[in-house]
């Protein structure tokens, strides 16, 4: 359904099999599962000297260098390793030449701010206020300070300039008409009967009530449970409890009809992948729909999924290049008003060479129909496996004919920590990959060690918002590479890209490479370069050609970038450097 061969100058990938085996045969390491503690993975003791802990580090970035008045910008708080147990308090304060509860308000007050138990970031979102300064500008700084539990970055603060909208300036001159996506509320299922489910310890199989739960505690036992109730629609399912709860990854029921299947939190209750993928060659999901058919109204959320791969690549099969030949996912479905919710993906598996592309989260328009009001919130994926997929994705169909696409859909609020070995791996089509969308957000996640926040190479996109992600340590950012008409009315706006040298080929900001495309509005957004990476020191920034009525405005890009816009009807202005100085090819 997704494919990167129509961009291969542009992120080229080809080479990744010869970079990874070179890296295997010089630097073997061990991986493990964070939740069973280091001897899992074969730690090794040391009884001469004991090893001193060191704490990790907190860096700071914000998605937005410049505001208007009224706007808001969102600073990310990002802890090098997250701690399992406890939250991480840290301290900040602010400073600058805009006064707080004057000139804007923060969604936290100043410091401390609790990076949860398990979590790896969080943010607080400065806001604004219309207040009509007296001068062209104020600037508000956020600092880190020290405290315990946490080391600070060599950079510890960030800052954004607030711009007075009534301050004499250039004229602003009247772009063309950009997104206007409308999503509708967030979906709500509306179960009619409830089951509970426990991995119970005295062997009675239980009645399915709150007060006795039935018995789930073997991945025949769970399934089989699931299977039963495959007729009946509009289900509560409730996993309580830790679990883990394990389900076949060759299981035979799906998610139904106004399905909802909850746990008691997402880092409180996990659903496991078990038991053997050998011979199966196409993408083997945790929870999914029948692709078939339209399954509508299916909310999952509040728990953590797993899809095991330390555990299923023993029996995977070995395909091109030594990769084994399968893709691992946590949630896959197919229909509309389909809501994941406070969700966590963990340990899925995906390949390059076997062309098996993984999506861990993934909401899909059904194959006979538009998809519609599908929405990803409030979720996680990490620990990725292999060297092909994407954390969240949305989709229409492309392959059908007519095709079909997917409407009023969003990613919110979400956040993917990939890996880092210094080139591209992990997750390396998103961010959120998308095809065959209309009217749709992605907007304030934060990537990690990700390709970057968007990415499509397939299909159409019309009405499409990209705003206020943030993006760390990622090769992408944006990019649109679908030849897939109509590929218009698309806002990319108050991002914070830092990217980093990892890809065979161009590092790149946001690219827009494939024509036409019309009415679009790159603005607000910060590309920043970060070169300890190991790949090409190649940085694009702004790539986009064969454009009608374009906006490319208030930008900051710094000069390791190289950019370049081509097409008509184009307006640019106020793009330039951290230091000030002009942005060339802007």
């Amino acid at each position: 359904m997704f494919s990167d061969c129509q961009l291969p100058w542009l992120f080229s990938k080809v080479t990744l099999a010869v970079v990874a085996l070179t890296l295997a045969s010089s630097c073997q390491t061990t991986r493990m599962n964070p939740a069973e503690g280091p001897t899992a993975a074969g730690s090794t003791a040391s009884f001469s000297r004991p090893r001193l802990a060191i704490a990790p580090t907190v860096t700071l970035s914000v998605s937005s260098g410049q505001i208007n008045e009224g706007g808001f910008a969102t600073f990310t708080f990002v802890i090098s390793k997250a701690n399992p147990n406890t939250g991480i308090s840290v301290n900040y304060a602010m400073s600058g030449t805009a006064t707080l509860g004057t000139h804007y308000t923060l969604s936290s007050s100043a410091g401390p701010l609790v990076i949860p138990a398990g979590a790896s970031s969080a943010s607080v979102t400065l806001n604004s206020l219309l207040t009509n300064l007296s001068s062209g500008s104020e600037i508000a700084t956020m600092n880190l300070q020290s405290g315990m539990g946490y080391r600070l970055p060599s950079v510890p603060n960030a800052s954004v300039t607030i711009l007075n909208t009534s301050a004499a300036s250039t004229p602003t001159p009247t772009p063309g008409p950009t997104a206007t996506p409308m999503p509708t509320a967030t979906p709500a299922s509306s179960p009619t009967q409830h089951i509970w489910i426990a991995v119970r310890t005295d062997g009675l199989p239980g009645s399915g009530t709150q007060a006795d739960p039935y018995d789930g505690s073997t991945p025949a036992k769970f399934d089989a449970l699931m299977r039963n109730y495959y007729w009946t629609y509009n289900l509560g399912v409730h996993l309580t409890g830790p679990g883990p709860f394990r389900t076949y990854a060759n299981h035979n029921w799906a998610a139904r009809q106004g399905w909802v299947i909850s746990g008691d939190g997402m880092y409180a209750t996990t659903l496991q992948m078990a038991g053997s993928v050998a011979g199966m060659h196409y993408g083997v999901t945790c929870i999914s729909s029948d692709p078939n058919i339209a399954t509508d109204n299916v909310t999952i959320r509040d728990l953590t999924i797993d899809c095991n791969w330390d555990a299923l690549s023993i029996t995977a099969d070995i395909g091109k290049n030594g990769e084994k030949n399968v893709k691992t996912q946590a949630i896959v479905l197919w229909g509309s008003n389909n809501l994941i919710d406070h969700v966590r993906s963990i340990n899925s598996y995906g390949s390059w060479a076997n062309l098996q592309e993984q999506f861990a989260i993934a909401l899909v328009g059904p194959r006979n129909g538009d998809g519609t009001n599908n929405v990803i919130q409030f979720c996680r994926a990490e620990q990725p496996y292999g060297n092909y997929g994407n954390p969240f994705s949305l989709s229409g169909w492309t392959d059908t004919s007519p095709s079909y696409l997917i409407t009023n859909s969003k990613v919110v609020s979400c956040t993917a920590v990939g890996v880092n070995n210094g080139l591209a791996t992990g997750f390396t089509s998103g961010g959120v990959n998308f095809a065959n969308v209309k009217n749709c957000i992605i907007d304030s996640n934060t990537f990690i060690d990700c390709f970057g926040a968007a990415y499509s190479d397939t299909g159409s996109c019309d009405g499409l918002q990209i705003t206020n992600n943030v993006v760390t340590r990622g090769w992408g950012g944006v990019g649109l590479g679908s030849k897939t008409l109509p590929k218009q009315n698309i806002k990319i706006s108050g991002n914070s890209f830092s990217i980093q040298n990892r890809n065979i080929g161009a590092n790149c900001g946001i690219t827009v490479p494939e024509a036409p495309i019309t009415n679009l509005t790159i603005s607000n957004n910060t590309i920043l370069s970060d070169t300890s990476g190991q790949g090409w020191l190649q940085f694009w920034g702004v790539i986009a050609s064969g454009l009608t009525n374009a906006t490319i405005t208030d930008n900051i890009v710094d000069p390791a970038f190289y950019n370049g816009v081509t097409g008509t009807g184009i307006t640019r202005f106020n793009n330039r450097q951290p230091n000030g100085a002009p942005v060339q090819g802007l």
